[in-house]
C-alpha cells in the first residue's frame, strides 16, 4: 500500500465544535499529523453531546467528540494564560495547517492570527471558519450551523406549506462548510508546492450555504419567484413523499417513493392496485402535482398495513425509487454500509475497541482510515510537548505552574 495522500502535512487545529473538527478529521484520515487543541476549562459543546459510550455523560465520553476528532493527538492548553500562547505560537511555527473556528478577532487578540503567524512561518495556511466570515458589517455576528441555516435562506424553505419553519436535523451549515474548506485547503497545498507561498482562508458558514440555494436563487433572479415550503414535494417529481407503512417492534416504519416519469407512475399503479385515482392513470407530471393530495392519499391507504421492507422490495423489483427510512440504531446492521465499512472499529487507550465512521472520501492508490480514537483532553500532552514541539523540560515545568495546561 502507498503512503496516505497527506503523509507528511502537519495540522494544528484550534476549531471547535463540528465545522472544523470535521476538517481536522478528514486530513488525519488521509495521513496528515493533526494536532487538537483544546481545554478543559472551556470544555468543547461537542464533548457535551450525545450519544454517549455507555449512557454516561462525560466529557471524555461522547461518541461524537471522537467521531469528530478521530485519529488526532490531543494536545490541552488554556489559550487565556500567556505562557500558554507560547506554546500555541510554537505549534503554529510547526505546523503547515492551522485550523480555527473562534469568533473573527480571537486569534489576533491572542496573537495567533494569520499575519502574525506567517512572520515567522511564510509558507504557513490558514483557515477561519465562521458563521459570517471574518470582516464585513456582520462579522461580529457568533453562532452555529442552526443559524448559519437560517441565514443562508435554509430553513425558510424546509419544512410545510401551513406551518412555520423546521429546517434540517441539526446544524446543517456545519455538515456543508468543511466540504468548501476541504477544498480550498487542498488547492492552497496544492499552491504551495508549486510557488512556496501560503494561503489564508476565511470561510464563511452562511455563503457555504447558499452554494445549496442555487436553484431558490436562480429561479428568484430570472422569474422573481419567491421559493416557500412544499413539504416533501419536488417540481420535477410526483409524488414524492414518505408513506408510514405497518408498524414494527412497537416502532413506526415509513418508506420513501419518488416517481421520475409516466412509466414509473403507471407501475406503481399496477404494483399498489391504487384505487380512488382512475382519472389520473394516464396523466402527465403537471395533472400529478395539481391532484397530489389526492394521489398521496390513496398511496397512504395501499401501503399502510404493508411490511416496509417487503414494500421497499416489490418497488425496487418494478424499478420504482423506493427506500425504507431506517432508523438510527439499524444503520450499523445496514447491508450496503456494512460492505462498504462505512462504520469501523477503532482503538482508545481506555475505552478499548470504540466505533467511528468511516473515511468519507476514498483514493484508490491511497486508501485512508482513521487511525484511532479521538483524544481525551490532553491525552497526548508528554509527546506533543517534548516529541513534536520539543520543548525543554524545564521550560514544560514552568509553564506547568502557570496553570497553562488545563
Amino acid at each position: 500500500m502507498r503512503e496516505a495522500a497527506l503523509a507528511g502535512v502537519k495540522v494544528a487545529d484550534f476549531s471547535w465544535v463540528l465545522a472544523g473538527p470535521t476538517v481536522g478529521r478528514a486530513l488525519a484520515d488521509h495521513g496528515a499529523t493533526v494536532v487538537r487543541v483544546e481545554s478543559a476549562r472551556r470544555v468543547d459543546l461537542a464533548r457535551a453531546l450525545s450519544p454517549f459510550t455507555d449512557g454516561e455523560s462525560r466529557p471524555d465520553n461522547s461518541a461524537l467528540a471522537s467521531d469528530l476528532n478521530a485519529g488526532k493527538l490531543g494536545l490541552a492548553l488554556d489559550l487565556a494564560i500567556p505562557e500558554t500562547r507560547e506554546v500555541a505560537r510554537k505549534l503554529c511555527d510547526w505546523a503547515d495547517i492551522v485550523l480555527e473556528s473562534f469568533s473573527p478577532g480571537t486569534m489576533k487578540a491572542w496573537g495567533l492570527d494569520y499575519d502574525s503567524l506567517r512572520r515567522s512561518n511564510p509558507g504557513l495556511i490558514m483557515l477561519s471558519t465562521t458563521l459570517m466570515g471574518n470582516f464585513g458589517p456582520l462579522s461580529k455576528l457568533a453562532g452555529f450551523g442552526s443559524a448559519g441555516s437560517c441565514l443562508s435562506g435554509i430553513h425558510n424553505v424546509t419544512g410545510w406549506p401551513d406551518m412555520v419553519p423546521t429546517g434540517y436535523c441539526g446544524p446543517y451549515t456545519d455538515f456543508v462548510a468543511p466540504k468548501f474548506s476541504l477544498i480550498g485547503l487542498l488547492a492552497a497545498l496544492d499552491r504551495r508546492a508549486r510557488t512556496g507561498e501560503g494561503a489564508y482562508i476565511d470561510l464563511s458558514q452562511v455563503e457555504a450555504g447558499l452554494q445549496y440555494m442555487a436553484l431558490e436563487i436562480l429561479e428568484y433572479s430570472t422569474s422573481g419567484s419567491v421559493a416557500s415550503r412544499q413539504g416533501n414535494a419536488d417540481p420535477a417529481l410526483c409524488p414524492n413523499e414518505v408513506y408510514a407503512c405497518a408498524a414494527r417492534d412497537q416502532r413506526e416504519r415509513y418508506v420513501a417513493i419518488s416517481i421520475r416519469t409516466q412509466a414509473d407512475w403507471k407501475a406503481l399503479i399496477d404494483v399498489l392496485a391504487l384505487s380512488g385515482i382512475d382519472d389520473l392513470i394516464d396523466v402527465g407530471l403537471e395533472a400529478r402535482k395539481a391532484h397530489r393530495e389526492r394521489i398521496d392519499a390513496a398511496i397512504a391507504r395501499a401501503v399502510a398495513d404493508e411490511p416496509a421492507e417487503r414494500l421497499e422490495e416489490r418497488l425496487q423489483k418494478a424499478g420504482i425509487p423506493a427506500y425504507v427510512a431506517l432508523h438510527g440504531s439499524e444503520l450499523p446492521r445496514d447491508p450496503q454500509l456494512r460492505e462498504r465499512n462505512h462504520f469501523i472499529a477503532v482503538e482508545h487507550p481506555r475505552r478499548g475497541p470504540t466505533y467511528v465512521e468511516s473515511t468519507r472520501i476514498q483514493l484508490s492508490q491511497t486508501p485512508a482510515r482513521p487511525r484511532g480514537a479521538g483524544p481525551d483532553i490532553g491525552e497526548h500532552q508528554t509527546m506533543v510537548l517534548q516529541e513534536i514541539l520539543e520543548i525543554p523540560e524545564d521550560v514544560i515545568r514552568s509553564y506547568r505552574q502557570a496553570g497553562a495546561f488545563f
